[in-house]
């Protein structure tokens, strides 16, 4: 601490501890092992010696100045383990390296939500418990805020090396900062065989054949395309964090072909034939793309084959992906979205930028939106999926016959609305149309 905090005092206020200035310049590491009364255990393994009143000439017993939780979290913030995210209002602490490995305790830089001091250092078990003061956290929370002493947690997504985060109002990226706290860090490792076979157990648990399986496996583009057309990035309020982030490194490994988060490549996914490894990743990812995202007028449409004629969900969005990608990229709608948000229609921009990820880049926006979707269409065809919906053998009666309540219950499902371009009944009975007998 020598000579980074000499200059710091902190804010005089009313309720501010007696003893707080001094546990903040005193605290220091021990060579002494941890006895669990006046030295403990820190982040990083080592002892902390804490703060005490009294003498060792047996006069008058040591006790210590406050809670050791409370001087374990002064000791925290002053080493940058304990941060205030502003966006949210709240300390973040730093994750403890639990892992067995010899050596040195690692500092992680991922982290975790505070929800009160002393809920998070054990000091006492009650709301009035005596050895709680909460004079004492107040404290630490304001001196925390102080941005000038104190690092603080950004709103944002690490996958090392890289940190994504709000500033200003756009999205940075920065490299090579290991001291900056984000709301959200991905680790590949956690992303294991364990969490596929857990996915596909439950996915046999729910289904009656091993055929029906696959279907509620079977996850294609539209996942990824779908919450990423209307919001611009994963910071921008309304995604969640680590949505844009995940779609990008998803559809870079399920379109694209080159290696990316949690890394292999999609030559190898469509060449070795179906796989419910690979199909079961695939679901995990979009689950998480969908637990912060909307959706739109594809998976309007798709819910609405299958109830009306038993089409299994991912094939019902691959049939239709393709009709969808055009229809949204129109620059002239008949309407905007309800919920666009942004001034002037885009999408079609947001579209290219896919294209552009995944390496399809043409000379302008048109052309990369085209090779998006050949090579959307090529995806296809490699893992077995037909051209048309008759081709599943739809009977062309029966779905002319139905086609104007399913345009119409289409048109109301709750996805609709979040679509960037709204979308006419008629436009929607078109479309299926096309998806029918092949534009």
């Amino acid at each position: 601490m020598a000579g980074q905090y000499d200059d710091y005092r902190p804010i005089p206020a009313e309720d501010l501890p007696a003893k707080y200035a001094g546990c903040f310049k005193l605290l220091e590491l021990s060579f002494t092992p941890p006895n669990d009364f006046d030295r403990v255990m820190t982040i990083t393994g080592q002892s902390l010696q804490l703060i005490t009143d009294g003498d060792d000439n047996g006069k008058r017993g040591k006790t210590l100045v406050m809670h050791a939780g409370y001087q374990k979290a002064i000791w925290e913030l002053r080493e940058g383990h304990l941060r205030y995210c502003p966006s949210q209002q709240r300390l973040w602490r730093r994750d403890p390296d639990i892992e067995d490995h010899p050596g040195e305790r690692r500092l992680l830089n991922s982290w975790h939500p505070v929800k009160s001091i002393e809920d998070e250092y054990h000091i006492g078990e009650r709301s009035n418990d005596r050895n709680r003061n909460y004079a004492v956290s107040s404290t630490i929370m304001r001196e925390a805020k102080r941005a000038q002493w104190f690092r603080q947690v950004e709103r944002g997504v690490r996958i090392d090396p890289c940190v994504w985060y709000r500033k200003d109002g756009h999205v940075v990226c920065i490299r090579g900062d290991t001291d900056m706290a984000v709301t959200q860090t991905f680790d590949p490792r956690n992303m294991g065989n364990q969490v596929v076979e857990q996915a596909k157990r439950i996915c046999e648990w729910l289904t009656v054949d091993g055929k029906s399986c696959a279907n509620l496996l079977r996850m294609f583009a539209t996942p990824w395309l779908e919450p990423y057309k209307q919001l611009s990035f994963v910071l921008s309020g309304h995604g969640g964090d680590g949505k844009t982030l995940l779609l990008s490194n998803a559809v870079q490994r399920v379109l694209g072909d080159r290696k990316s988060f949690p890394a292999f490549k999609t030559t190898g996914y469509c060449d070795s034939g179906f796989s419910l490894n690979r199909e079961s990743m695939n679901d995990m990812m979009a689950g998480m793309a969908f637990a912060n995202a909307f959706l739109g007028v594809c998976h309007s449409m798709a819910h609405k084959l299958g109830a009306f004629h038993h089409l299994p969900h991912g094939i019902a969005n691959a049939l239709l992906i393709e009709l969808v990608i055009r229809y949204n990229s129109a620059e002239v709608p008949t309407k905007m979205g309800t919920f666009p948000q942004y001034a002037y229609p885009h999408t079609k921009r947001r579209y290219a930028e896919f294209g552009e990820y995944l390496g399809f880049k043409g000379a302008n926006d048109d052309e990369t939106v085209e090779n998006l979707i050949r090579n959307i269409h090529a995806l296809k065809e490699r893992v077995g999926i037909k051209n048309t919906i008759r081709d599943y053998g739809v009977d062309e009666e029966k779905f002319l016959a139905t086609l104007d309540e399913m345009s119409e219950q289409a048109f109301d499902d709750q996805c609709t609305g979040a679509n960037p371009r709204y979308p006419l009944i008629s436009e929607i009975k078109e479309m299926y149309l096309k998806a029918y007998y092949g534009e």
